[in-house]
Parts: structure tokens; C-alpha cells; sequence
């Protein structure tokens, strides 16, 4: 899937480095997520991307836990997961595409006046640097990062904590 040859890549990039703490580890995992193993990886993260929506796992223990559970699935003995997870989420952030189109739609609905909104559950410094490399940052009307607001969709909570905001400024909004 796409996941797997963007984690495929990422971390093909990231054994490039040679001040990383683990050098070693990169062309390992590597190797391991060809074809059968990343969707290994896409499966688990998938996983734990869910439980955190059903709030079974908080944010911190997802961060890390996907890379744990996938090294011991394809068996990999990783000596600081920490290390790895840090320098995957700063690649993660320079390492995007767009859509088709979609700054050219995004532009087109500004023009328009729709109100426009990021709403995820994505780590907040990899989500602004995507958003900001991309240009679409400057297209939307807020940011809603569920690690700044501190309560992950689907939480109402989160969800309040969005309609309060967009409500600040736009007086016909009505949740």
C-alpha cells in the first residue's frame, strides 16, 4: 500500500544518515518492510491509529507502541525505539504529496468563502510542517490538532473545542 512504500521510503532515507543513534537499525527495518512486512506495518498502525480513536490508547503510547509491535512482529531487535519514532516523524513532516489538485481546489473554495479547516489526530509538529511545506496552511481558516486541544477525535470534547472556535469567528455557524 501506499503507507508501506512511504514508510518504505522514509526509512531507506533515514539509513542514509550517519549521525542517526541507531545507524544500524535503519537498513534493517528497511530490508523488513518489503513487500509482505509493510503491510505488517500498515496493518498495526492502522491498529493503534484506531484505539486511539476509541480512546484504548493515549497518544504517547501510540507513538511508540506501533514501532515496538511491528519490530517484534518481523523481528527486529530495535535498541531505542525513541531514537527511531523521533527521526521517522521529522521525515514524516518533509515526506508528503498532495493530492491532485487539491491546493488548486482549496484555493478555489477561499475564493468562494467556504471556511476551510484541518482537523486531525496527526502529531502536531509533523502535521505543521506538512501543512506549512504545502501551502495549504495558508488556505485554511484554523488548525485543529488534536494534540494542541488535548482530546483526540472523535471526542465531542475535541469536536466542541472545533465549533467553539469556528463559532468565534463566523457568526452563522451553528453546530
Amino acid at each position: 500500500g501506499l503507507m508501506g512504500e512511504h514508510l518504505n521510503g522514509i526509512l531507506e532515507y533515514i539509513g542514509n544518515f550517519a549521525e542517526d543513534p541507531v545507524p544500524e537499525l535503519y537498513p534493517l527495518v528497511a530490508e523488513a518492510v518489503s513487500l509482505p512486512e509493510n503491510e505488517i506495518y500498515t496493518a498495526i498502525n492502522h491498529k493503534w491509529w484506531k484505539n486511539l480513536e476509541l480512546g484504548l490508547v493515549t497518544k504517547d503510547e501510540l507513538l511508540n507502541g506501533r514501532f515496538k509491535e511491528f519490530f517484534d512482529a518481523v523481528s527486529i531487535d530495535c535498541p531505542d525505539v525513541e531514537a527511531f519514532r523521533q527521526q521517522y516523524q521529522a521525515e514524516l513532516g518533509i515526506n508528503f504529496s498532495l493530492i491532485e489538485h487539491a491546493l488548486e481546489v482549496c484555493e478555489h473554495l477561499k475564493t468562494l468563502g467556504f471556511g476551510q479547516y484541518v482537523v486531525t489526530n496527526g502529531v502536531s509538529k509533523t502535521q505543521r510542517t506538512k501543512l506549512s511545506l504545502s501551502g495549504i496552511d495558508a488556505l485554511m481558516d484554523d488548525l485543529f490538532i488534536s494534540e494542541e486541544l488535548g482530546s483526540p477525535k472523535p471526542n465531542k470534547t475535541f469536536f466542541d473545542e472545533c465549533f467553539n472556535r469556528i463559532s468565534l469567528h463566523n457568526d452563522e455557524f451553528k453546530p
